[in-house]
């Protein structure tokens, strides 16, 4: 007889005694289990959320505030989406939701769905609601919803410059259809259990709404970005080349990035068809001044994003960078006026060796405060950053010299587009997010004849000083003598990276963040440790207790022969016999176990995982790990147990 004939036959025998071991091995193995697949489940169930807020989308390109064409999205085989934030309300007014995202799309965004919905497009005045935003609003196809957009600025909230009232739109729609998660109706590049209020309306008519005609802010893609490589792509210009570089691609030869269908390849997904950029896509303008050979670089966002300054600079080492703000207040002695434009630049506007405490003033504010060299002048402004708290600040300065109402002074056009401000045909007629709180110094004569001529002009680094900001601190760059390849020659300078022109792989980033969040598993293991521990002594005991109740047995084996080494061996293979039968039962309860644990997460327990979201999933692996290690701990207790 075989020592595996006879713990086969033992354990037949003494199965009764054995039930005791059976039972605390099986619930031990169901808690370890169990506390396992919660983890695969929560996973999974992140997993499934992941894929079913992006459908097909593999990378996007996701601006923010900033605005690039439409157009752009389409050359590069991608969906064109302007998403802007805003509130929805039901048409009498009875239900609300804030923080809907209203996204205006076309029909290549519907394409990229998981399941295709009925429609190809939203009609016109309509509006497609995702399931979360139709059950707040209690709304169904044909009803009537109100949407309020936030509309497009030039200049963020934050700054202190800029209109604060009319900033949003009201659209009041019919609802077309209510798509569900299969039909990306959970869009959000944001990883959120959470199912964000949507609301989809026809691309054009949102972008003539809030004032961005042609406009997107996102471009999103069911194909991967990869260069080829290849004699053909060897041969390209010199600016391509200098271009690529400048976007960090590199490689044994200059590679022309293009747009493949692969869902496999992510690792370039940032590069990408740089030749179809132009300057409009950087929200940058080149236009040639009126009053003077010179070609001026400008934004609509006002301020000039640093590293659009640094590639003017670049460009052309006699650029002339310019910054232009709107003062409150200039002051000397009892005189004073109210709301002039100050100009900082270099020569020739100011004198080269300008002193950062020095200003130079022209013919008009000179007669107007009775100025003359060396008097004191008191600048008071807002500081740009202070959004609606309009936080005021004065510097003093030293008149350094006065200028005459010629050029290059009396350029009108060193004012930038401030959004009402430029437009309004006097000062009184101002839309600027500020009470005008010096009404009565306001100088209608010079807005009418002058427009936003800079009365005052000061260095360059002491308009940094006060007016620079987190945009920007820099309004204009001037380049003095026109280039033919100017344009051109920004493009090849400017990094689209910089300014948020590149693509992300989104589906694979979602992929890894479901892969890498909390481990839920171990954590259960954690919650669930003084269960095990407690399963394991049970298991340890009950196991000592019938050997104790075979003393007889073991004393006749010993009698016979067996050496105590083989009678340990005998009792721990009874044993491990035992764990492998409890862990195989405790796989099955394992199963009961993590259901009931999902429906406490999706329920009471809600706030830990901050979704009620899921779904119950069992990787193979983790059900063979987790059976193995159940079998493992047992066998442990077991042979403590045996040592006595």
């Amino acid at each position: 007889m075989t020592l595996r004939t006879l713990i086969l036959r033992s354990l037949r025998f003494h199965l009764r005694s054995h039930l005791g071991v059976l039972s605390g091995s099986t619930i031990g193995s169901a808690i370890l289990i169990g506390a396992l697949l919660v983890g695969d489940s929560v996973r999974g169930s992140l997993r499934d959320m992941a894929l079913a807020r992006l459908g097909k989308i593999e990378a996007a390109m996701a601006t923010g505030d900033r605005l690039f064409r439409a157009e752009l999205a389409t050359n590069l085989k991608a969906a064109p989406v302007l998403a802007l934030p805003g509130t929805a309300n039901s048409a009498d007014g009875s239900r609300r939701a804030n923080r809907v995202h209203v996204l205006g799309v076309d029909e290549s965004f519907w394409k990229q769905a998981a399941q295709a919905p009925a429609f190809t497009n939203v009609p016109p005045d309509s509006v497609v609601l995702n399931e979360a935003l139709a059950q707040q609003l209690a709304a169904q196809p044909g009803d009537e919803v109100l949407l309020r957009v936030s509309k497009v600025s030039a200049l963020s909230q934050d700054v202190a410059l800029t209109t604060r009232d009319g900033q949003t739109v009201a659209l009041r729609l019919r609802v077309h259809a209510v798509v569900g998660a299969g039909e990306l109706g959970r869009f959000s590049l944001q990883a959120n259990q959470v199912a964000p209020f949507s609301a989809f309306v026809r691309l054009a008519l949102l972008q003539a709404k809030v004032n961005a005609p042609t406009k997107a802010n996102l471009a999103a893609t069911d194909l991967v970005l990869r260069p080829p490589a290849g004699k053909a792509f060897r041969d390209i210009t010199r600016p391509v080349r200098r271009l690529l570089e400048k976007v960090g691609i590199v490689g044994p030869e200059p590679l022309i990035p293009v747009l493949v269908q692969s869902a496999h390849d992510h690792a370039n997904v940032q590069m990408w068809a740089l030749q179809a950029l132009n300057l409009e896509d950087f929200q940058l303008s080149l236009r040639s001044l009126t009053n003077s050979p010179a070609l001026e670089l400008r934004t609509d966002r006002i301020f000039l994003d640093p590293p659009a300054v640094r590639a003017a600079l670049a460009v052309d080492t006699n650029a002339q960078p310019i910054l232009t703000y709107l003062a409150t207040l200039l002051r000397a002695g009892t005189n004073a006026t109210a709301y002039p434009m100050i100009s900082a630049a270099g020569a020739p506007l100011v004198p080269a060796d300008l002193r950062d405490d020095e200003i130079v003033v022209n013919q008009w504010l000179a007669d107007q405060l009775q100025l003359k060299p060396g008097s004191e002048l008191e600048l008071s402004y807002f500081l740009p950053d202070s959004g609606a708290r309009l936080t005021e600040a004065t510097n003093r300065f030293r008149v350094r010299a006065i200028v005459p109402m010629q050029m290059p002074w009396a350029d009108r056009t060193l004012m930038p587009d401030f959004p009402g401000i430029a437009s309004a045909e006097r000062i009184g007629d101002w839309d600027a997010g500020f009470p005008l709180t010096h009404r009565k110094l306001v100088d209608d004569p010079y807005w009418k004849q002058w427009r936003g001529t800079p009365k005052a002009f000061v260095s360059l680094g002491a308009g940094r000083g006060m007016w620079g900001n987190r945009f920007g601190d820099t309004t204009a760059v001037r380049f003095p003598v026109p280039q033919s390849e100017i344009e051109k020659s920004l493009l090849t300078a400017l990094k689209p990276a910089d300014f948020g022109l590149v693509f992300q792989p989104v589906r694979e980033q979602a992929l890894k963040a479901s892969r890498e969040g909390q481990d839920f598993g171990g954590l259960f293991i954690g919650f669930s440790f003084f269960l095990i521990v407690a399963a394991c002594v049970l298991v340890a005991l009950l196991f000592q207790f019938g050997v104790e109740q075979r003393a007889k047995e073991v004393g006749t084996l010993l009698a016979l022969g067996f050496t105590p080494k083989q009678v340990r061996r005998l009792l721990l293979g009874e044993g491990a016999g035992l764990a492998v039968l409890g862990a195989a039962l405790g796989a099955v309860g394992a199963i009961w176990y993590a259901r009931a644990m999902l429906q406490g997460l999706s329920t009471v327990w809600r706030d830990a995982v901050g979704t009620s979201d899921l779904r119950f999933h069992a990787e193979p692996a983790t059900l063979a790990g987790g059976f193995v290690g159940a079998v493992l701990v047992a066998v442990f207790s077991l042979w403590l147990a045996l040592r006595k």
